[in-house]
């Protein structure tokens, strides 16, 4: 981008920070903040044969909200386009998250292939499934996206920036690690079955087998909940990933199940309670504490309009009955059937949980199937036609799941959208927030919501001996931030800074800097027309380092992030 001669600065209360006039000048204005919050949902309208219907119009459909219908105040009729995205040239030190080729909605595709909670057996089998559809069914023009999520978290493949053809190559080199997995809980629960009847019929070891019974459960707890908070955070991490890309996402989540077996107590789709389903397996598996990080995942889903298409890679499925059947003697048969009555509950939670976030989001959820390929496909498609209709959030919602239901005023059509949407609860949302930035700083990946070019600009004899200032800056456009102009014009902006070393080791604490200030008329507008420049320094030892920097705008919640490698020189 081309850059100016700053032409006003901002003095704020630490040092190294300005805001200069720093990009070309941006067609669009300032976004303000408001007062009213717009709920955008995207809806797909099939007729009984599965074909998009394309005529309608915005008095064909009725928006409820809790059972209240609300008035639509936006609708549009979407056909997406394959258009390919790629991110810009940058100078040299510079990066951005920027990303050309956004006009109009494009049909994008996130593959996600699921290790961490996926049985070894059925992982090759996803593997030639995704393959096939690659080969056969991908549009060479369609953004698509691939990544592994296993137990360290997300790994990208290729990008939707790249040519969709270097996917088939990926996968075919991909040499993941077998994974010892989340689903081997399953199995120790049945280990913590057999010791509840040996301690029942060998009382005199009974003090001995209870103490092992526990240890199981604490391991199976910490495994299982470590699953679901890897999980969990590389699903908002997607939908940050891709929230920047106008329009409605299809994220196909190829998957084994999600440990995630939580109480349905209502419509949200699996609230945090005091303890685990109907198993009630004890104090131990209280999952309530992940709650903030499950609702800012959810939140992020909505807000992003991400659709997850759940395709259960272990495909057709026998229950416990079926496999009692096979078994020999009457006695292995009634041993065979309790064994197997854990692995049932948790298979039919795990479908419960799939469906739950496929439906909740407006995707859908392909399970007991060997042809894998057909949700890969019917996903993809999905997107090239829909309709989004959107209205107006009441000013005092209540806290909580908001249920949402379209219809169409037509016979014999079918309609699929997401279910609802939370509200934070007044305490909720300084927790969300701190997850979302600490998740954010970790991501692998780059979140697109707020644009922004980062580079460095010098290294200096730093202030302790053996140190370098590396000083560097970052460009937001000027429609990246909300300013508040029923307050003084004011805004607020959060900058974080998280350094790497060569070896992946966290370097210190994330450095953290908020611009908290009132614009004057004469800087309103210099930042109106010009964007705003952060400026400041970070102090290393010599050496390889890789900084993830992140962008927060408090007021609205949203974020954008790049990552940038540096070579501090030596003294």
């Amino acid at each position: 981008m081309n850059r100016k001669t700053a032409g006003v600065v901002l003095v704020v209360a630490f040092s190294l920070l300005s805001v200069v006039q720093a990009q070309e000048k941006n067609e669009g204005q300032l976004t303000f903040k408001s007062k009213t919050e717009l709920v955008v949902v995207p809806v797909l309208v099939r007729d009984k044969n599965g074909a998009p219907i394309k005529d309608l119009k915005q008095e064909d459909f009725t928006l409820l909200e809790n059972g209240t219908e609300r008035k639509i105040a936006f609708f549009e009729d979407v056909q997406t386009n394959t258009e390919r995205m790629k991110l810009p040239e940058a100078e040299p030190g510079s990066y951005t998250n920027v990303i050309q080729g956004q006009n109009g909605s494009k049909r994008v595709t996130i593959l996600v292939l699921d290790v961490l909670n996926t049985p070894i057996m059925d992982q090759n089998y996803a593997r030639q499934q995704l393959l096939k559809y690659l080969s056969e069914s991908l549009d060479a023009t369609e953004p698509t996206a691939f990544f592994i999520l296993n137990r360290d978290g997300l790994r990208l493949i290729t990008d939707f920036t790249n040519d969709p053809k270097v996917l088939i190559a990926a996968i075919n080199k991909m040499k993941e690690r077998q994974e010892k997995l989340v689903e081997d809980a399953a199995a120790t629960q049945r280990d913590i079955d057999t010791l509840e009847r040996m301690a029942a019929n060998q009382p005199e070891l009974a003090g001995i087998i209870r103490n092992m019974q526990a240890m199981t459960q604490d391991y199976t707890s910490n495994v299982q909940r470590a699953s679901i908070v890897t999980t969990l955070q590389a699903m908002q991490q997607l939908a940050l990933y891709s929230k920047g890309i106008p329009g409605r996402k299809a994220l196909v989540w190829a998957t084994g199940g999600f440990p995630f077996q939580l109480a349905k107590t209502g419509d949200f789709p699996f609230e945090m309670t005091d303890k685990v389903d109907a198993t009630n397996r004890g104090a131990r598996d209280s999952y309530a504490d992940v709650a903030p990080l499950y609702i800012s995942t959810w939140n992020a889903l909505t807000d992003a309009n991400v659709a997850i298409y759940a395709v259960d890679v272990r495909g057709l499925m026998p229950t416990a009955s079926m496999r009692v059947d096979q078994v020999g003697s009457v006695g292995s048969k009634a041993i065979r059937a309790q064994q197997n009555s854990s692995v049932d509950w948790d298979q039919l939670q795990s479908h419960d949980t799939l469906r739950a976030f496929s439906d909740a989001t407006g995707g859908k959820a392909f399970l007991n199937n060997n042809d894998l390929t057909k949700g890969f496909r019917e996903a993809a498609k999905d997107s090239e036609d829909y309709y989004l209709v959107s209205y107006y959030l009441d000013r005092e919602a209540k806290p909580g799941w908001h249920k949402l239901s379209v219809r169409v005023k037509r016979e014999g059509m079918h309609v699929r959208a997401r279910t609802g949407f939370y509200v934070a609860k007044p305490g909720e949302e300084k927790q969300i927030a701190e997850l979302d930035t600490y998740t954010a700083l970790r991501s692998p990946i780059n979140y697109t919501e707020i644009p922004l070019v980062f580079r460095w600009s010098d290294q200096a004899a730093g202030k302790e001996k053996g140190r370098r200032k590396v000083q560097y800056e970052v460009d937001l456009p000027a429609n990246a931030v909300i300013i508040d102009d029923t307050d003084k014009n004011r805004m607020v902006v959060q900058f974080l800074a998280l350094v790497r070393d060569k070896e992946g080791k966290e370097v210190g604490h994330p450095e953290s800097r908020k611009l908290d200030m009132f614009l004057t008329p004469e800087s309103l507008s210099q930042v109106r027309e010009n964007g705003i420049t952060y400026r400041n320094v970070i102090e290393l030892p010599p050496g390889d380092y890789n900084v993830r920097f992140v962008i927060r705008d408090v007021m609205s919640g949203r974020m954008g992030s790049v990552s940038a490698p540096i070579v501090v020189e030596k003294l």
